[in-house]
């Protein structure tokens, strides 16, 4: 199934890809490693329904893609080229793209939580920039979210050793954390 958008099935709390009647879901974080890390020309095999989700972050994937060294080739590349800026909204949530020769990333997010409140990203993605700061970030979630996402079929491979689960005050598990848990850390990591 090619990673391409005319293939996103879903994009609730997971990037899912169908085609054919087959599901993947959680592709985002390989995808991401590979788009952030330069890489336009990979097949992957997966047995299952789900890619695995490692230890929550895209860090396993960018060290296996060092380990195994990229590949040029000559063929011409093709590209999707965003000439006007394009901007979805709905709700409280905006995606917007910019036309760029770079790849520029500003986020903005905000949780009503004691650990995790608004954050902000401005950066230029580079393989090195992504590898080093983007990469570990962890996948987390809520407590009170849990039964909502396995009934939705998500979160297959999720355990408290490879996902951050915070509940109304705090962290879960704070033994799956590498790093202090302290607010200003939190922020840094997920």
């Amino acid at each position: 199934m090619p990673a391409s958008w005319h293939y996103v099935a879903r994009v609730s709390y997971a990037t899912s890809l169908m085609r054919q009647g087959v599901l993947i879901s959680t592709t985002e974080h390989l995808l991401s490693v590979f788009y952030s890390m330069g890489v336009d020309n990979a097949y992957v095999e997966i047995d299952n329904l789900e890619v695995p989700i490692l230890d929550g972050s895209g860090q396993p994937y960018v060290e296996l893609l060092r380990a195994a060294g990229m590949k040029s080739y000559r063929r011409r590349k093709r590209f999707l080229r965003i000439r006007r800026p394009v901007s979805v909204e709905a709700g409280p949530k905006r995606i917007s793209i910019l036309p760029s020769d770079r790849f520029l990333l500003t986020c903005d997010v905000y949780y009503e939580h004691p650990l995790i409140g608004r954050q902000s990203l401005d950066m230029e993605v580079t393989p090195e920039r992504y590898a080093e700061e983007i990469a570990p970030a962890r996948t987390f979630g809520f407590s009170y979210e849990l039964d909502q996402m396995r009934n939705m079929g998500l979160i297959r491979g999720a355990a408290l050793d490879n996902a951050i689960c915070f509940d109304h005050q705090g962290v879960q598990n704070p033994k799956a954390c590498a790093f202090p848990m302290n607010a200003a850390a939190t922020r840094r990591w997920i």
